[in-house]
């Protein structure tokens, strides 16, 4: 077709899984992906994706690291910035990318953050990826946002997570380090703010092929459903891919497929 074909995936915690699905039903219809954007959760199963992750991979792995107990990943903490400190996830994030940059990738990839400075979108295809991955999974008033590029309003001393002891210890022994962090409530009215603005409709109109697998039944934090998620958006793709007519693309190999 002359064109680079683009998949990108939305975010909804564990409800993103479904991904999988459908990246499993594209590779089985032969469809090339050139290009691959996601946000929060869909940045994590997209930059895996990148990385040269199978289907048979994604599926596997990401219920080994972030399936089981929801009590798994949520370390609660005081909230004073967030619900969750943010420790266990980062660790899992840590596991899954290590020190992989955006260079490394063997499909383009980028992936979206939100600057609640600004209140505007930025995009990212340059350096760490796990730095920008975790950042964009940051639900607000969930987990911690992450300070990059200097882009806070204050001075904030902290990474991108803000463990249970690290709050008493700011907040009940005088002589500890005084932890400077966004408010919850301040985190809360700044991402209402951005979501008033929101552009999803003129978004979706720009994209060839929307699917939107039905995940409504599962919770977003229902990580024991995994597998259920991930055939709910095979399914999905492939109805979908059912109704396209799509062209026949011969590969190198003399192979053909749609």
């Amino acid at each position: 077709m002359g064109k680079p074909c683009g998949l990108v995936l939305s975010g909804g915690a564990a409800r993103a899984l479904a991904h999988i699905g459908v990246i499993r039903a594209l590779r089985e219809a032969g469809i090339p992906i050139d290009i691959v954007a996601g946000t929060s959760a869909g940045a994590v199963i997209g930059g895996q994706f990148a990385m040269g992750w199978s289907a048979e991979a994604l599926a596997a792995d990401n219920v080994r690291i972030f399936g089981g107990s929801r009590r798994r990943l949520l370390d609660f903490t005081p909230p004073f910035t967030s619900l969750i400190g943010s420790s266990r996830f980062n660790d899992a994030l840590d596991e899954v990318f290590g020190e992989t940059h955006f260079e490394d990738l063997w499909i383009d990839f980028l992936c979206t953050t939100t600057d609640l400075t600004s209140a505007a979108q930025r995009i990212h295809t340059r350096g760490r990826l796990r730095q920008f991955v975790r950042s964009s999974c940051s639900l607000p008033m969930v987990m911690p946002p992450v300070s990059l590029d200097a882009t806070a309003d204050e001075a904030y001393n902290y990474d991108d997570s803000i463990p249970f002891r690290r709050v008493l210890n700011s907040r009940l022994n005088p002589f500890g380090e005084k932890l400077v962090a966004p408010g919850i409530f301040d985190v809360l009215m700044r991402s209402l703010e951005i979501g008033s603005k929101s552009l999803r409709p003129s978004q979706i109109a720009k994209a060839d092929v929307y699917l939107r697998p039905e995940v409504s039944r599962y919770g977003y934090t229902d990580i024991s459903f995994l597998d259920d998620i991930a055939e709910a958006g095979y399914r999905e793709a492939v109805e979908r891919l059912a109704e396209c007519e799509l062209p026949i693309i011969p590969f190198e190999d003399g192979s053909a497929s749609r």
